[in-house]
């Protein structure tokens, strides 16, 4: 028997309304600097510095890094998840959670990491709605079964404790 949800790749959702359609990747958090020195000038990354850093440097250094990296998580998360690479739009939405998750920690209190929070939210929330469908989509390549839901570390309340383990999917 055919089934439903018509064409989109037969992921069974309605590519007209997708629920990542409210993160706008062109408009990715855009944390700015925090009036943090960016070291190097590569593309605006923050190079290693070439002396060690030590004191408030560091951790200026280590936050915009993590900032950095998750901004980037971000926008591959989006667009993978906009084509309907759902695995590997997980993969990228877990990443962007651990690298904001780290950067909170360098991060004082305030309104930035008020929107930081905001914002990994988010993203746990997608990673949790995409879950479920990456272990279906990973059955069906395998013909198996799927493993036990909840793998992610966390069943959708909002908790502190952290993702752990290996990724759902690789390659």
């Amino acid at each position: 028997g055919g089934g439903g949800g018509g064409g989109g790749g037969g992921h069974g959702f309605d590519r007209s309304r997708h629920p990542s359609d409210a993160i706008d990747p062109s408009a990715a958090p855009s944390f700015g600097n925090f009036g943090v020195p960016v070291y190097g000038a590569r593309g605006g990354a923050a190079a290693a510095p070439s002396a060690p850093l030590a004191g408030e440097e560091r951790v200026a250094y280590l936050r915009q890094r993590h900032i950095e990296i998750g901004t980037d998580a971000v926008r591959r998360a989006v667009a993978e998840d906009h084509a309907g690479n759902i695995e590997q739009a997980l993969v990228w939405y877990l990443a962007a959670v651990d690298s904001f998750t780290s950067a909170d920690m360098f991060m004082a209190a305030g309104a930035e990491r008020d929107m930081l929070r905001s914002k990994v939210a988010g993203y746990r929330r997608r990673a949790n709605e995409l879950e479920p469908l990456a272990q279906a989509a990973a059955a069906a390549r395998s013909g198996g079964a799927s493993p036990a839901s909840g793998a992610l570390g966390w069943s959708g309340g909002g908790g502190s404790g952290g993702g752990g383990g290996a990724s759902p999917a690789s390659g």
